[in-house]
């Protein structure tokens, strides 16, 4: 089924850890986060569905929706995968002194940077899944015939 509904499965997964994590994102963020959920379970549905139908039956243009959609959530596990990988600092050595305070401070300006590239890159997801979405609404599926 993974090859079907593509990275739909880890993106969903993914983004409930970014919801729990310890990241402090920016106001907003996390409602955006709840509805890309909410979206792409909902796509994932949709997907699943069309695998079921034999390929005989399917409109062209559910055959580029779905691999569209599976290009999609592969981008956006890259996407997350690259967020959350900055946002994981080095921490293995405890600094002392003045070098603790220029390491914090500079941490901190590092933190809050990455907390508006998550919020950017986020806004710029949801942008792209509701013109999935759209395209989806603009080319009814027509119901596979009996």
């Amino acid at each position: 089924m993974e090859i079907v509904t593509g990275a739909l499965a880890s993106v969903l997964t993914k983004l409930g850890d970014l919801l729990v994590s310890e990241y402090n994102l920016q106001k907003g963020v996390k409602g955006e986060i709840k509805f890309l959920q909410s979206e792409l379970e909902s796509m994932k549905g949709a997907l699943e569905k069309i695998s079921s139908t034999p390929s005989d039956r399917l409109d062209i243009q559910d055959k580029i929706w779905a691999r569209d959609l599976r290009e999609l959530s592969y981008d956006i596990e890259d996407s997350i995968d690259t967020f959350m990988g900055r946002g994981k600092g080095d921490e293995s050595a405890e600094p002392h002194g003045i070098r603790k305070f220029i390491d914090r401070s500079v941490g901190l300006f590092r933190k809050v940077r990455i907390r508006h590239e998550i919020a950017t890159e986020i806004r710029d997801i949801k942008s792209r899944v509701l013109e999935m979405h759209k395209s989806s609404v603009r080319c009814p599926r027509k119901q596979p015939r009996k």
